[in-house]
């Protein structure tokens, strides 16, 4: 929703739904041991209300941008509003609800996009803190109105998740079609480690669903 000239206003809604499913006949229980052997005849003791479950879950959220010398933007969202914790069991526990904070600014000079972004998540008693920027060179420019001309954007930056890892990064986004980054998790914790590397590789590819979007085209 546009508010005025400068100021963007948008909200967004997350449907997810969850299946799952286990096949009881193959298991071995502790109550089916007789003392001296395993014997499958005896009652496992166990009750499953159903081998099959399905739960549904809901994240909204809304965000705020600002455009004039310096672009701010700033938003909150929640996740797993109704999301069932156990697996199978009948219960009312369901998981915590999920706060997200986002905060960033960007200043754009000549080609070169120069953005600063923070991210708080708190769920329960986990607290995730990530903050960092990122350089952005566009190569060509860009048609405002039309698809005469399109950028693409080669990617840099460095992310820090407090008391956890550094993620430095690079990538590049073919004009507004697909995006491609590799970055490293440089870990910082104290946790134990189950090799001898001191973090690992991050590959995405994304599609940015826009081959065929609408624009005006010019015609020669």
């Amino acid at each position: 929703m546009v508010i005025d000239n400068n100021n963007l206003l948008s909200a967004g809604i997350i449907l997810g739904y969850t299946q799952r499913s286990v096949d009881a006949d193959g298991l071995a229980w502790d109550s089916q041991y007789n003392g001296y052997s395993y014997d499958p005849s005896l009652d496992n003791k166990e009750r499953f209300v159903n081998h099959t479950k399905g739960t549904a879950d809901l994240g909204i959220g809304i965000n705020w941008k600002f455009k004039g010398p310096f672009d701010v933007y700033a938003g909150y969202g929640g996740r797993h509003t109704r999301q069932d914790l156990y697996m199978l069991a009948k219960s009312s526990d369901k998981y915590a609800l999920r706060h997200s904070l986002n905060f960033g600014i960007s200043k754009r000079i000549s080609q070169t996009d120069l953005k600063i972004d923070v991210l708080m998540q708190r769920q329960a008693g986990a607290m995730e803190i990530v903050l960092g920027g990122t350089l952005d060179y566009r190569i060509g420019d860009d048609s405002r109105y039309t698809n005469m001309r399109t950028s693409s954007v080669l990617r840099g930056g460095m992310f820090y998740r407090v008391k956890d890892a550094l993620h430095p990064f690079i990538g590049f986004q073919y004009k507004r079609t697909a995006m491609f980054s590799f970055g490293y998790d440089i870990r910082l914790s104290r946790m134990s480690t189950i090799q001898k590397l001191p973090g690992g590789p991050e590959i995405s590819i994304a599609y940015l669903g826009t081959i065929g979007r609408s624009r005006m085209r010019v015609k020669h």
